[in-house]
């Protein structure tokens, strides 16, 4: 998302964007990505999940910017925010609650408040992650909810595309409906509900991620007997992703935990025409996601309710074309790169000089 942001920043007159993040690596380095100017600050590895980057507060406190625009949770660069002025504008766009480092989490949750309480404004994706975060309980005020934006441009169905589609399909399901799952392998992502519930599915299912369960879902598939139709993609290209969406006549996303608090994913199978079927989570999913329109929302963990959606759109291709178009109608509507661009920096302009 940060990359999309700057990108569409950098597309209007009036702001110059630049970014400054943790390298993967122990060197620092600065360079141009698609022009953006991206600082990658040294890290000598990570701790749960998130960069040990020493440096990275005295890069912060040494650059120039007219306001400052962090992403939460990342508890390094709120240390470093709280050793700047006060008289720094900052904003931050809040993306989700730390919900499993229990111990960490008394902690962090005074280092967030601090933090929170210095920032002109709290951006957020959808009102339902201001409704029912604790962490947000008391800083609604500040909130604003700006919609996430994709570049529809990259989904639109092309001679390329579409002929890349058909050979997705002739190598994984043929003529069989394919069901999608994109992310990665981590245990909030609910792919052991997913795989429990294709027993009873008449469909193949492609996951396309990484992560520590691989071994552990390819076993499960074995167990429940759908390994023959479980197609594990570890890596796909960006410029490829968008014929696997069109390949597919769904995309799943099965999370179990508020960790998922949009799913930026549901908004890319949508722009390509797809349903979606997710969970509710008391986040963004089901604000990406509406029930009935672009898919169908189903409670979290439960196989046989996740199967049944499931099931209703591959019997139903007249259900799954309709929804399919309201879901691309909409994110072309409202969940597109320019109006994010443009409501950030309206933001922007009303922090710095009060317009």
């Amino acid at each position: 998302m940060v990359k999309l942001l700057c990108e569409g920043l950098n597309r209007r007159d009036d702001v110059v964007a630049s970014a400054l993040v943790c390298n993967e690596g122990l060197s620092t380095r600065s360079d141009m990505v698609d022009g953006v100017e991206v600082t990658r600050v040294a890290s000598l590895g990570r701790v749960w999940s998130e960069p040990l980057a020493p440096t990275f507060p005295l890069r912060l406190l040494r650059s120039m910017a007219d306001i400052y625009h962090f992403h939460s949770p990342f508890p390094l660069g709120e240390i470093a925010a709280l050793k700047m002025s006060k008289r720094a504008p900052m904003v931050t766009w809040y993306h989700s609650d730390v919900v499993r480092q229990r111990f960490f989490l008394r902690a962090y949750r005074r280092l967030m408040s601090e933090f929170l309480a210095r920032n002109r404004a709290i951006l957020v994706s959808s009102p339902n992650l201001v409704a029912t975060s604790p962490v947000l309980r008391e800083f609604w005020s500040s909130c604003r909810v700006v919609h996430f934006g994709i570049d529809t441009r990259r989904f639109e169905l092309n001679a390329s595309i579409q002929k890349r589609a058909g050979e997705i399909r002739e190598e994984s399901a043929s003529d069989a409906p394919l069901v999608l799952f994109v992310g990665r392998l981590v245990y909030y992502k609910g792919l052991e509900c997913l795989i429990e519930a294709m027993c009873s599915v008449d469909a193949h299912i492609m996951v396309i991620g990484k992560g520590p369960l691989e071994k552990r879902l390819r076993r499960l598939a074995e167990e429940k007997g759908v390994s023959g139709r479980l197609h594990l993609v570890s890596w796909v290209r960006d410029e490829e992703m968008p014929a696997y969406y069109h390949a597919c006549d769904m995309l799943v996303l099965p999370s179990t935990a508020r960790s998922e608090a949009f799913g930026l994913v549901l908004l890319e199978a949508q722009a390509c025409g797809k349903p979606t079927v997710s969970t509710e989570l008391g986040t963004g999913t089901s604000y990406a996601n509406l029930d009935g329109v672009t898919g169908f929302v189903v409670p979290p963990g439960d196989a046989g309710a996740l199967a049944a959606a499931i099931k209703r759109l591959v019997r139903d291709r007249a259900l799954r074309e309709e929804m399919g178009r309201r879901a691309r109608e909409r994110v072309l509507a409202e969940f597109n790169l320019e109006q994010m661009a443009d409501r950030v920096a309206d933001i922007y302009n009303e922090i710095i000089y009060g317009r």
